[in-house]
């Protein structure tokens, strides 16, 4: 191949685009007249040209968008999923090496107590009444769950509501975001699932907690009508 071949063949897709000026295309058009080589190879890319404008053009997805922004929230979610694991790993630390030899002690120290209280009843031959315990409802102390705050989007004018109820797990990220659901039962149409995952990509919750470091959860979220766009 001539040395002149090579910046000319390099030309080529900048001429078939029409990006070049009119010097640059009269030196490609005047060596394609005199370069046999080249030509034909200048003909296979005009060919290769025709066949891409042929196929025409492909119509990205509607939810493309929606798509996307799920991947990168996904993306972020598991990036993070370390420091999630590197809380639970020193929470387990803690417990077997610091709580569980407290709660043995404190097992031991109750059985004595009952065998202490039991030989004086005995002794006395008088029946204790036994004493009421209530419930704790409360959550276990420095662990939270995610709690739901608000629509980044607002409200809609032009929507329709369904009266069916729906349940929803929501898995949040440690940015109080969803980055992915799971319908557990109600409407699984596709106007119901597209309403839905337009809501949760909106949807703003105050992150799950372990000892005040926000870390990723997940949460179940009943509504009793969905508004899916008309």
């Amino acid at each position: 191949m001539k040395n002149i071949c090579t910046p000319i063949r390099e030309r080529f897709s900048a001429y078939l685009d029409c990006d070049l000026n009119g010097r640059e295309m009269q030196q490609v058009e005047a060596h394609l007249d005199t370069c046999p080589a080249c030509r034909s190879e200048f003909a296979e890319w005009k060919e290769i040209q025709s066949t891409l404008h042929a196929a025409g053009q492909l119509k990205a997805p509607v939810d493309l968008a929606l798509r996307l922004r799920l991947a990168i929230s996904r993306e972020r979610s598991a990036k993070q999923r370390s420091l999630g694991e590197r809380l639970m790993e020193r929470w387990e630390l803690l417990r077997d090496n610091t709580l569980r030899p407290f709660a043995v002690q404190g097992a031991v120290t109750a059985t004595a107590i009952l065998i202490l209280v039991a030989g004086l009843s005995f002794l006395s031959a008088m029946a204790a009444a036994p004493t009421a315990v209530e419930a704790n409802d409360e959550p276990l102390a420095g662990f939270s769950s995610p709690r739901y705050l608000y629509n980044a989007a607002g409200t809609s004018a032009d929507q329709l509501v369904t009266d069916q109820p729906l349940v929803v797990e929501a898995d949040v990220n440690a940015q109080g975001r969803v980055y992915d659901f799971h319908i557990l039962s109600g409407p699984t149409d596709h106007a119901t699932a597209s309403a839905v995952r337009d809501r949760m990509l909106h949807a703003v919750f105050e992150p799950a907690q372990v000892f005040g470091v926000p870390v990723k959860g997940h949460v179940v979220l009943t509504f009793s009508g969905i508004s899916v766009r008309g």
